[in-house]
């Protein structure tokens, strides 16, 4: 079963971006300033030592594909992305995105621990980022705690009830436990916003056929393969559905 979700998820690093420009390090455009330029002179310096520091590589830690950023990983860019973080934090604690990508940061690390602190504290700085939320989401949820998952998800919710993420990942964490009807109004609300959310289609189907109704799983599970064709745990799930129908006929 797929039960975790980031796809359409806002990407931290735009949030980055626009970090930077509210600190002054680019202008609106998101160029960075000149070394000489007058515009806060000690943020400037923070790239200044940032790009002595660096590292020779071809792929910047900022890029916003998933690829990119694991190379980026690989060639020890991330501690270099943790110092300038940490810098900026130091130079203004306000800076509620700094926070963000630091959590962003661990939580590809596989840190949930050091990833929940810098969440929470974005959160604090900036509560009305629905994005933060689902990724407190889905901290609690590796960390275990599944009521502070829920209501966290809630929480994003409240800011953006139209969050695909936040309803599917809502619904998986019902489902695991147990709480089926609930899993299934989260999943179909996912469904609804998204109908090609083909991981959201599957689990229902899943649930339906936990609930012996075996047409509704049947073409739940052909939903989720128009969906994404590719989707191999669907594709097997309908075959071995349509197989037992057969036999029952």
């Amino acid at each position: 079963m797929k039960r975790f979700s980031t796809e359409r998820f806002t990407c931290p690093w735009l949030k980055f971006t626009a970090c930077l420009t509210e600190c002054g390090l680019t202008d609106d455009n998101g160029t960075l300033f000149e070394s000489n330029s007058p515009e806060r002179p000690e943020f400037r310096s923070i790239l200044d030592q940032e790009t002595r520091d660096k590292k020779e590589t071809e792929i910047s830690p900022y890029d916003t594909t998933k690829d990119k950023r694991e190379k980026s990983e690989c060639s020890g860019d991330v501690r270099s992305a943790i110092a300038h973080l940490q810098r900026i934090i130091a130079l203004d604690p306000s800076q509620y995105a700094a926070y963000y990508n630091m959590g962003y940061i661990y939580y590809e690390q596989n840190l949930p621990e050091s990833a929940l602190v810098y969440f929470l504290k974005a959160s604090e700085l900036c509560p009305s980022d629905a994005d933060i939320w689902v990724y407190l989401a889905l901290v609690y949820r590796d960390l275990g705690r599944l009521e502070n998952s829920i209501n966290a998800n809630l929480e994003a919710l409240k800011i953006d009830p139209s969050s695909v993420m936040a309803y599917y990942n809502l619904g998986s964490t019902y489902q695991e436990l147990h709480l089926y009807e609930q899993a299934k109004e989260c999943y179909s609300k996912a469904v609804f916003l998204n109908p090609l959310h083909a991981d959201a289609l599957f689990n229902l189907g899943v649930i339906s056929q936990q609930q012996n109704e075996t047409q509704n799983a049947l073409d739940f599970f052909l939903r989720a393969i128009k969906a994404d064709p590719n989707f191999q745990e669907a594709i097997e799930a309908a075959k071995s559905l349509k197989n037992f129908v057969e036999k029952q006929n």
